[in-house]
Order: structure tokens, then sequence, then C-alpha cells
């Protein structure tokens, strides 16, 4: 993912322009765009704000309860079909990947 991208969706909500939710579903739905996982995303996840990151877990917790299905919320034309079999792949690799941390006492 690119990090200017990052850094300036994590500026519109330090500004109050985002919300959490909003820029966690940003974020996801960039994550799944990219035609490979990029796991140096999700190794940098420390680097955004508490409330950002306790979004994402949350989403990927509702995700994972219904069986890694996930429609976001756009203003343009999807770049992936919203109900792929490689989208589905990538929530389950994403989850996997981070479902510790999203396990450790946290809850939504």
């Amino acid at each position: 993912m690119n990090p200017i991208k990052i850094s300036k969706i994590t500026s519109r909500y330090e500004s109050g322009l985002l919300s959490a939710g909003e820029v966690a579903n940003s974020l996801l739905y960039d994550l799944l765009s990219e035609p490979e996982l990029d796991t140096a995303f999700l190794s940098s996840m420390d680097s955004l704000p508490e409330s950002v990151r306790q979004e994402f877990r949350c989403l990927l917790q509702r995700i994972e309860k219904d069986n890694f299905r996930w429609t976001p919320f756009l203003m343009t034309i999807p770049a992936i079909p919203a109900d792929s079999a490689a989208r589905s792949a990538k929530l389950r690799r994403v989850c996997a990947l981070l479902g510790q941390e999203s396990q450790r006492g946290r809850s939504c």
C-alpha cells in the first residue's frame, strides 16, 4: 500500500474529517485491492492511531463472524468484485495474520 495515501487518510482522521471506522474501512479496502497482500502494511499497524487500530480489529472480527464476507461502503466503482473468492481468501489471510492481536482481550 502506498505510504503517502496511508498518511493522507490518517491525517484526515486526526483533523476530524473522517471517523476511525471510515479510515479502517478504507485501509482494508485498499489492502484488498492490491494484487498481492501487503504484509508490510500489516506489520506497520502499530503506527496507526489506537482508535483506528481498534476499529480495524473490530471490522475483522465482524468479517470473521460473517464467514469472511464484506461489502465496503464506497463512493466509487469497486476495484474488485464485491463477493469474489479472491476477496474472501485475502480476508481470511488478513484475519489469520492479525488474528492473534485481535483476540488479545479486546472486544468490540
